[in-house]
């Protein structure tokens, strides 16, 4: 599994959307070689073998084919390259080419050529962001086009074509709409987390400048903590209680120099400290220098 990781590696991009975006032109591609690979050597359209075929469709047929390898190994070495942004329209370039070979040649009559429209769609608006939804919509309306042009000349028509057309229209349209909803939920939940990061990076900074401003004018350090113990549960409303510890002049333990509430004060008339390196958060964090987040009922 190594040597997999190694190939289909997504270390150049920093966020998670880049990394599945990469990834599912990774699990495209690969699998678009692998079953053109397995047509090509083993499934003949007639009697003769696959590769004769090839030859018999004369120079177009092979440039084609040699076009989708290209194109596919393409996409795979631009993901690595962390270029996903030029990858993703080769990959569903690639894509509806594949496809539309076998849902254009047989005049996508049934419901189930429908379903490779909607896989081209689907991959399309995941892949490429902003106007993949677009893209998506043009490229599967163009091979309905193309299938139903082609029709004249694809033998045994079923009963039910006009049905399954529409159907077919249905589909495109149920997706189209799928998906544009999941797209627009998912930026606006990108949106709304970077409005929030925004605002707690201004609280923050005010915090900050406020802190800067008592110490400026000389205020004792116990009510420069203090206040700030108060500011920080107040512009936090899911901080309910706020403590400030400071190292002791031996640096072996760790003393409360703040606290919120009721709780707090009994705390610090008790002159409430915890050692360095013991098993609780404070202790953790004063030995090892690093933030600690514990979750409430862990143990």
């Amino acid at each position: 599994m190594r040597w997999i990781n190694s190939i289909f590696t997504t270390s150049a991009y920093n966020n998670l959307l880049d990394k599945q975006r990469a990834g599912m032109i990774y699990t495209v591609s690969s699998t678009l070689l692998v079953l053109l690979t397995v047509f090509i050597v083993f499934t003949p359209l007639t009697g003769r073998a696959p590769w004769e075929e090839i030859a018999m469709g004369g120079g177009l047929v092979a440039i084609f084919l040699a076009l989708g390898y290209i194109g596919m190994l393409g996409a795979i070495v631009l993901t690595r390259s962390g270029r996903v942004d030029l990858a993703a329209p080769i990959a569903v370039v690639i894509t509806a080419g594949v496809a539309g070979i076998f849902f254009i040649g047989t005049g996508g009559y049934s419901i189930t050529d429908g379903i490779v429209l909607m896989l081209v769609l689907a991959f399309a608006s995941l892949v490429i962001p902003q106007y993949g939804l677009f893209a998506g919509i043009v490229i599967t309306l163009s091979m309905l086009l193309l299938a139903l042009n082609q029709r004249s000349s694809v033998p045994q028509i079923p009963n039910n074509t006009g049905y399954d057309l529409f159907v077919t229209l249905i589909l495109i349209g149920m997706t189209s709409g799928l998906l544009y909803a999941f797209l627009r939920f998912a930026r606006l939940n990108r949106l709304e987390g970077e409005s929030g990061a925004r605002q707690d990076r201004l609280r923050l900074a005010e915090i900050t400048s406020q802190i800067t401003q008592r110490i400026s004018r000389r205020q004792p350090l116990a009510q420069v903590l203090g206040n700030t113990a108060e500011q920080i549960r107040e512009n936090y409303p899911s901080i309910y209680h706020a403590q400030i510890f400071l190292l002791d002049e031996s640096g072996r333990n760790a003393r409360l120099a703040a606290s919120t509430g009721d709780v707090g004060r009994l705390l610090m008339e008790k002159k409430h400290n915890l050692p360095v390196g013991s098993q609780s958060v404070i202790g953790q964090v004063t030995l090892k220098g690093q933030a600690v987040v514990a979750r409430a009922g862990n143990n």
